[in-house]
């Protein structure tokens, strides 16, 4: 949350949007896609070629759920399931925003596959 108030400041979103995405719905919007790029790269899931790093994501789920070997290996077996974003074109290449929203998207529409209830998770 905090690293999007950071990135807001760069990418700044109506108030709408940022209720929006805290409902994971993905305006589309530049400035909400290259938010995103923003907060991806803060949390190094977002390399500087502009392609989803996977390994740094499971990283970062592995050490959140070190406590939930269940939730950990969702986590790993959702991120694998959309490594392939990085497969599909991204017009804006280097920037991320488009890959950005690739990731938000496939993410969404796959963790209740994997067992989140996004109804329960905000942003």
């Amino acid at each position: 949350m905090q690293q999007g108030m950071t990135c807001n400041s760069e990418h700044p979103i109506t108030p709408e949007q940022m209720m929006m995405l805290q409902r994971h719905k993905i305006p589309e919007s530049e400035n909400v896609k290259c938010l995103m790029a923003c907060v991806f790269r803060k949390a190094q899931w977002l390399t500087d070629s502009g392609t989803f790093d996977v390994d740094k994501a499971k990283a970062l789920a592995n050490e959140e759920f070190s406590n939930d070997a269940t939730k950990a290996e969702n986590s790993n077996k959702l991120f694998d399931e959309c490594k392939s974003v990085n497969d599909k074109p991204a017009a804006d290449g280097a920037t991320g925003c488009e890959r950005s929203y690739l990731i938000s998207q496939c993410l969404i529409e796959n963790s209740p596959k994997f067992g989140f209830d996004l109804q329960h998770i905000h942003m």
